[in-house]
């Protein structure tokens, strides 16, 4: 009996012990982002080049200009901020930055798969977005951000480059919204919002879903809702399980959004 108690403790810990390992790997992820800056430590910025005079963030280079001739690791590399530039960046400024992001363009192909591509893309390829995560007032800053977004109305120009122009503002800031929504469906959102936060979440998203779908050049593409589902069929989601517990008549959002999006 001895010896089999000796072995039942061995196991419980030898499991304990891969269990801490498995879990320590999780917590420290080799981003792509790390490895094109280890391929091309050149092709990146300095820590004072990505900071302005006054100490705000911002990207140092035209975000939606190509780099003709860059490799893959060339391309994203320029997108590494340095530590040193992260640590002094507050909150919403690097909100603004992973915001703004999918105007580079490198986003384009994730942006038409599942949701949680979209997002795994972002943060795989760009290190604002996990210092982002990381603070303590994520967020309510993401909350506070989301509610300020307008999106732009369809507007009609005779001169084509100004319509052009405003075409382009309006898609890019629509796919910024998009971004914001799926990061805004997260479980690890919705655990840091009281209950007040979470209501004017989904006020918030509702009202912009009613503009999308009175303006068809959008599309129904609210990334909130598709989150939402795809996180609930995936096994389990803390804001499809407070929709229907708090508001079901809302569950139409997702239901019915769901079979109508480009999000399959």
């Amino acid at each position: 009996m001895k010896n089999k108690k000796c072995i039942l403790v061995w196991l419980m810990a030898a499991v304990l012990l891969f269990g801490a390992c498995g879990s320590s790997k999780k917590e420290t992820p080799v981003r792509d982002y790390q490895i094109c800056y280890e391929a091309c430590p050149e092709a990146a910025y300095s820590a004072a080049e990505w900071l302005s005079a006054d100490g705000r963030l911002d990207f140092p280079f035209v975000l939606e200009e190509p780099v003709p001739n860059a490799s893959r690791d060339e391309m994203f590399a320029r997108f590494y901020i340095p530590e040193e530039a992260l640590k002094q960046a507050e909150t919403k400024d690097l909100l603004q930055l992973v915001k703004r992001y999918p105007r580079s363009g490198l986003t384009a192909f994730y942006l038409y798969n599942e949701p949680s591509h979209y997002l795994n893309y972002v943060t795989q390829t760009f290190n604002a977005v996990d210092e982002f995560y990381s603070r303590k007032d994520f967020a309510e800053t993401l909350l506070q951000t989301y509610m300020a977004e307008e999106m732009l109305p369809a507007q009609s120009f005779a001169d084509k480059e100004e319509q052009t122009a405003y075409d382009k503002e309006r898609n890019a800031g629509a796919n910024g919204i998009m971004l914001l929504e799926v990061m805004l469906a997260q479980d690890v959102v919705f655990e840091e919002l009281d209950d007040g936060q979470r209501r004017q979440v989904l006020e918030e998203v509702i009202a912009k879903d009613r503009i999308r779908d009175e303006d068809d050049r959008y599309g129904r593409c609210s990334g909130f809702f598709a989150s939402v589902k795809e996180l609930h069929e995936a096994g389990g989601s803390r804001w499809y399980d407070y929709i229907a517990e708090s508001e079901p008549e809302w569950t139409v959002y997702l239901n019915e959004y769901w079979e109508n999006h480009y999000w399959p």
